[in-house]
């Protein structure tokens, strides 16, 4: 999960590596159509991904609960951490994500549930990117909650939705290959990362 990979995973291997420095981790970001493939090809020991299918061989841990939030410039949609419904993007450039895996097809769903147009003049195929080009003022955009809350800053809020749209954040590997010690330490220290992220720090404790 790019967004993951960018924001969370590299504090927590850092902060199991402190405890471990003889410890070796390497981190891929793959296509979301691809995660399954790698770990019946026993090319990696785990992935963490957003709201998984189910899957013959794979055992499945939900890490966390999660949703999507919107990445505005202050004062746009009132005060920071204020919950926002889709209505409120209605008619407004906004930055869109192309981005067709579990988390774009949840707001898609909603978005037509709602019976929202949004005005998505630019769109980007990464929560990073969509980010960036909304801290340079091309709209706000709809991003998961840890790419948000890592770019908050004096001149962006964060806004859950309302109603919210929740994910499941989880731990796949295949069920005859249960995890070794460091995996099960390294999720451990991703647990703490997002703990702390969502308390508004940018260390882990």
């Amino acid at each position: 999960v790019p967004s993951l990979g960018l924001h969370v995973l590299p504090a927590a291997v850092t902060a199991l590596r402190q405890r471990q420095p003889a410890l070796g981790v390497e981190l891929r970001s793959v296509h979301h159509h691809e995660v399954f493939a790698r770990l019946y090809e026993r090319d990696c020991e785990l992935a963490i991904v957003y709201d998984p299918q189910p899957q013959p061989r794979l055992q499945v841990i939900e890490l966390v609960r999660a949703q999507l939030m919107v990445l505005a410039p202050i004062g746009l949609l009132g005060t920071p951490g204020q919950a926002v419904g889709l209505d409120a993007l209605q008619g407004r450039p906004m930055v869109g994500l192309t981005s067709s895996g579990p988390l774009g097809e949840l707001f898609a769903a909603a978005v037509e549930q709602a019976g929202v147009v949004l005005d998505e003049a630019v769109t980007s195929q990464t929560y990073a990117i969509g980010a960036a080009l909304t801290a340079h003022g091309a709209g706000p955009c709809v991003v998961d909650e840890f790419t948000a809350r890592a770019h908050a800053s004096a001149q962006l809020g964060v806004h859950p939705l309302r109603p919210a749209l929740e994910f499941p954040v989880c731990c796949v590997h295949l069920e005859d290959r249960p995890l070794s010690p460091a995996a099960s330490q390294l999720i451990d220290a991703f647990q703490a990362v997002i703990a702390t992220l969502r308390n508004g720090s940018h260390a882990p404790a």
